[in-house]
């Protein structure tokens, strides 16, 4: 069971992760890296930098989602 982010006691292994636009950047830079190393490349080319784009555009989607629905 989710611990509360608000519990300082908690593991922070245990606590929810928060979504935020540094953490969208790096899943889209992750998402480059892994469709480059899939496709035996040393460096990103235009479908890399599309899957990168679109994580990242999918995961701002949801933290506009989460905040429209905290506010």
């Amino acid at each position: 069971m989710p611990v509360p982010a608000s519990d300082p006691s908690a593991d922070p292994a245990d606590r929810p992760v928060r979504m935020t636009v540094r953490i969208a950047r790096a899943a889209g830079w992750d998402a480059g890296n892994r469709s480059m190393t899939v496709a035996g490349r040393a460096a990103w080319n235009e479908e890399d930098w599309n899957v990168a784009c679109e994580v990242f555009e999918t995961m701002m989607r949801r933290i506009a989602e989460i905040a429209a629905d905290e506010g």
